[in-house]
Order: structure tokens, then sequence, then C-alpha cells
């Protein structure tokens, strides 16, 4: 059980605790902090990654989406290829 005095040395607060108000945000922000570790210690959630986790992981996109441009780029350049060097043989076996 937390006690009062406890309960003012944590908060920070010297003496006695005049407002309620003080006291019932206390107990609010334990109780918070209590459900929060015992959610953690839960299998029964999911995890949400870290910010630079999902940041890596856009990078990794992002790199990979670039390939298959550059990929694609290439593959349309050689098909352009083809067909001029096809209308180029088509007109030389026509003379």
């Amino acid at each position: 059980m937390i006690s009062i005095d406890n309960a003012q040395n944590q908060i920070g607060l010297p003496g006695q605790i005049d407002d309620g108000r003080e006291w019932a945000d206390w107990l609010l922000k334990k109780a918070e902090e209590q459900r929060e570790k015992s959610a953690t210690e839960s299998g029964d959630f999911l995890t949400v990654p870290r910010s630079s986790v999902l940041k890596q992981e856009l990078e990794q996109l992002e790199q990979h989406l670039n390939t298959l441009h550059a990929e694609q780029k290439k593959k349309t350049e050689l098909l352009d290829l083809v067909y001029e060097l096809e209308a180029y043989l088509l007109t030389e076996a026509r003379a």
C-alpha cells in the first residue's frame, strides 16, 4: 500500500497535500504506469516498432523501388533498341 508520506515525497510536494487533485493525479499516474508495465509483461498485445526501425524499413523499400525503376528503365531502353533494329532490318530487307 502506498503511504501518503511516500506519495508526497515522490510527487515532490513538501508538507501536507492540501488539494486532493494532486493526490488524485499522482494515483492516476501510478495506475497508468502499472497498467503499462503489466501490458508490456503480457504476451497478449501487439508491439509497435520504434520509429527508427520503421524509418530503416522505409529506406530499404525506397531503395528496392529505385532498383526496380532502374531495371524497368533498362528493359524499356533495350526493347526500344530491339524495335529500332527490327525496323532497320525490315527496311534493309525491302531495299
